[in-house]
């Protein structure tokens, strides 16, 4: 099953925020799914999102109640929670990334997007639970801390769909495996002392968010580890493969006497492709051979298990980020992997 929905694919330079995250990188992947699926009843392999289905109190009960009442609050408190996540002044005050003459919706309205993405981390959660599979084109903010935004990330779908499924579905165990080209660092913190919710994240060694800056300051939340860290420094694309079927192993022996997990998050951002446009992601380059092969072994590895999976498009930018899911859903159905009935 696949989720979308245009309110999330809305373009970041709406808001005056010039970051290479283009649109097309949701919507071309579903298109192609319109045109390789277009004899199959729609209502087979794709799910309208459910709006408003994560509450305020999913939000506090991952992240501070007082930042997420200034989001809720609205107006220039919000405002400055998105200025600050999205990095949008640089050391001297000055605006970085960011032109108010280009924007069409106020920064403080970002917060409704997150918001509906979040309900949509938590609908692909739910949806996967029921059908095996669920891929949602959006969501993977990984980066979103305890007390603020970062990296993009205004707040963290990731650990807090994780939570609400684990209340809601009564379940015991997630797993997260974040395949970004940056640490799910975000994520690796608030997860950090939950034993129901494990993570592994597989990423850029030497590049954003671990930078020097970040480590002088000492105990940064940055540098939380995952349950599995494995890092992948500059020059070193050719044992990504290997590491990451290395990881997977040792993620499913991680707590054998806990079974199991409920249903597996997969953070399965494009941005390690070697078209990738954002300079923090240089330290990977990744053929679209290798990111094809990368979402096939963790679709197998998770199939094999029997474990359901919920999928999240996280980060990617430029022109040429949709290629990576278009691959993925194209081998997907012509593996007879998307299970769409009788035509």
């Amino acid at each position: 099953m696949f989720i979308y929905d245009p309110a999330l694919a809305v373009s970041l330079e709406e808001y005056g925020i010039l970051i290479p995250s283009k649109p097309d990188k949701l919507r071309k992947p579903l298109a192609y799914l319109e045109r390789r699926l277009g004899d199959v009843p729609r209502e087979r392999w794709f799910a309208p999102l459910r709006h408003g289905l994560v509450t305020r109190e999913d939000l506090e009960r991952v992240h501070d109640g007082e930042f997420i009442g200034r989001l809720y609050g609205g107006g220039e408190e919000a405002e400055e929670e998105v200025i600050r996540a999205f990095e949008l002044r640089d050391a001297t005050g000055a605006w970085y990334r960011y032109d108010p003459s280009r924007a069409v919706r106020p920064l403080a309205g970002l917060f409704e997007r997150e918001l509906e993405t979040a309900s949509g981390t938590l609908q692909a959660c739910l949806t996967a639970a029921e059908t095996g599979f669920c891929f949602l084109l959006s969501g993977g903010r990984h980066h979103a801390q305890y007390a603020w935004g970062d990296g993009f990330c205004l707040i963290n779908d990731v650990a807090i769909a994780a939570d609400a499924f684990l209340r809601r579905r009564r379940a015991r165990k997630v797993w997260i495996i974040d395949v970004d080209a940056h640490k799910g660092d975000g994520t690796a913190a608030l997860a950090a002392d939950r034993p129901d919710i494990v993570t592994l994240s597989i990423h850029m060694g030497d590049s954003w968010p671990l930078t020097e800056e970040r480590r002088a300051l000492g105990g940064h939340p940055s540098f939380i580890a995952s349950d599995i860290d494995i890092e992948i420094n500059r020059g070193e694309d050719g044992r990504y493969l290997g590491a990451l079927a290395a990881g997977l192993e040792r993620l499913a022996r991680f707590s054998p006497a806990g079974g199991k997990p409920d249903l597996a998050l997969v953070v399965d951002g494009s941005d390690p492709y070697e078209k990738d446009e954002l300079p923090s992601t240089s330290g990977l380059r990744l053929t679209a051979e290798q990111m094809l092969e990368r979402d096939t072994m963790v679709y197998r590895f998770l199939k094999e298990r029997g474990i359901p999976s919920a999928w999240l498009t996280a980060g990617g930018y430029g022109d040429a980020s949709h290629e990576v899911y278009e691959r993925f859903f194209g081998w997907l159905i012509d593996n007879g992997e998307i299970p769409v009935g009788k035509k």
